[in-house]
């Protein structure tokens, strides 16, 4: 391990802000060519060996650690020294403080590579490029595949939040779904629901229809109550006026003249049976009264 130590620190990538995925998948490199076990302390991380003294946790000295002990602790220290040789002096300020090879390394991914959220949406475009990605017809071949691995390159170190991003891109499928099939029954529904707003709207048109012909009806029949009022009132004062000052045995406008008790039967009298008076008939009625009437004056007037 010491001989790899010697030739990684001549050859150590010093990260400065700039090209944080490309340094980062050098430093990986770098760490599981040492051993295996030293990014595995990068990414499980590194607890301190606890004793119990007097019911509380202590931590353990050196000389108290077991050989697996001490080998963890070893990959955790080789860890945070490549991490710290490999940064400038701006970004060890970052990590200064740390004695955890995980945590120093988790600062430095949160300050260039943002929080999960931020991973997902760089994920995320990186998976549209990549699903839209065309050949020019000015590149050549190796231009695109290499604009290819880049696009795959930089997917790979965001592999922390691949598998999160693997399950929502499920998810979003299976809402997507959802949502299509939710889409169709809603079609269905306004269809139906638009096959019964024309339906109640012809029902209405029908039933204005038959309101207006029932109000129609209705005023003819009103209109045949009054003139058939009319002529029962008419009657009636006509056979009022006729029966005023009629003499006994005077059965004129029953069927006889005024001048005779023989009844008329005739042509027009033929017509007339079954039916109501006529006008004519009920003129004649009149003048017969009014010569009754004058008659009657002039029987009554004094002698001269």
């Amino acid at each position: 391990m010491n001989m790899n130590m010697n030739h990684m620190s001549r050859n150590m990538p010093i990260f400065d802000a700039d090209n944080f995925d490309y340094w980062k998948s050098r430093i990986k490199a770098i760490m599981r060519s040492v051993g295996e076990e030293i990014w595995d302390s990068c990414i499980l991380g590194y607890t301190r060996p606890m004793k119990i003294v007097g019911n509380k946790p202590v931590q353990k000295t050196a000389s108290e650690l077991s050989i697996t002990e001490k080998s963890l602790l070893q990959a955790n220290n080789c860890a945070l020294y490549i991490l710290f040789a490999a940064v400038d002096i701006n970004e060890h300020r970052k990590v200064a403080n740390c004695e955890i090879a995980k945590e120093a390394l988790a600062i430095l991914v949160t300050c260039h590579e943002g929080t999960d959220i931020v991973k997902q949406s760089k994920l995320q475009r990186l998976t549209t490029e990549f699903e839209t990605i065309k050949m020019q017809e000015e590149e050549t071949f190796n231009q695109f595949y290499s604009k290819l691995i880049a696009i795959v390159n930089s997917c790979e170190n965001l592999d922390e939040v691949r598998e999160k991003y693997n399950k929502l891109h499920v998810f979003s499928k299976k809402l997507i779904e959802a949502s299509e099939k939710l889409s169709d029954k809603i079609k269905k529904l306004e269809n139906i629901l638009n096959e019964r707003t024309q339906e109640s709207d012809e029902r209405n048109k029908e039933i204005e229809l038959l309101l207006e012909k029932n109000k129609a009806l209705t005023a003819r029949d009103r209109s045949k109550d009054k003139s058939e009022d009319d002529t029962q009132t008419g009657t009636k004062v006509l056979d009022h006026i006729m029966s005023i000052q009629r003499r006994p045995g005077d059965r004129s406008t029953l069927g006889y003249h005024a001048t005779s008790s023989t009844p008329s039967i005739g042509r027009k009298e033929t017509k007339r049976q079954g039916k109501k008076t006529n006008v004519n008939d009920m003129q004649n009625m009149i003048n017969s009264h009014m010569t009754k009437k004058q008659m009657a004056t002039k029987d009554s007037s004094p002698l001269r």
